[in-house]
């Protein structure tokens, strides 16, 4: 499953879909968290303990476990940074990409302007950080994963039909 969502977040990006590339990539410490400390502890402190330890998070001094974690919160479920980061009211957020898809940017500062304070995040470089850290730690760690059960069932509409008495069900128009 990890592997499944680090590639999705990988098409996210080529394809310019920031915001689920970034929402998706806040979820993997989620995960990871969840295997590494089971329910030894709550979900931000798991969240938090396993970004310390394997989010090496120490490269950039700019954005915390922590600010990762409340963003986390903010956008999985009320999609605004409108939270208190490093003890100060965020108001607005920023994300910040390159055209030329490098990301070897900060991850992420605070910064006042307008007596407001911005979160500034660049999306390449923290999903890559998390993906990375990610990876490394469930290639090491498969074993703790025994609780992620899931399997991913395609069907063609003509199928699905026979499971659904709504017909138009599958047919979503996204446009």
């Amino acid at each position: 499953m990890i592997n499944e969502l680090i590639k999705e977040i990988g098409i996210a990006l080529k394809n310019d879909c920031w915001f689920i590339a970034l929402n998706t990539a806040l979820t993997l410490p989620d995960i990871c968290g969840k295997a590494e400390y089971s329910d030894t502890c709550g979900q931000k402190q798991r969240y938090t303990k396993w970004l310390n330890k394997y989010g090496k998070l120490h490269v950039d001094n700019f954005i915390r476990a922590n600010d990762i974690y409340n963003l986390r919160c903010c956008m999985l479920h009320q999609g605004t940074p409108s939270t208190k980061q490093n003890g100060k009211n965020i108001e607005e957020f920023e994300l910040i990409v390159n055209s030329n898809k490098q990301s070897r940017i900060t991850t992420g500062a605070i910064y006042s302007t307008d007596d407001k304070y911005v979160l500034s995040v660049n999306v390449l470089h923290i999903c890559e950080l998390l993906c990375a850290a990610a990876k490394t730690y469930y290639e090491s760690n498969k074993a703790k994963f025994e609780f992620f059960k899931y399997r991913v069932v395609s069907v063609d509409y003509r199928t699905a039909n026979m499971f659904s008495k709504e017909k138009d069900l599958f047919k979503i128009d996204f446009d």
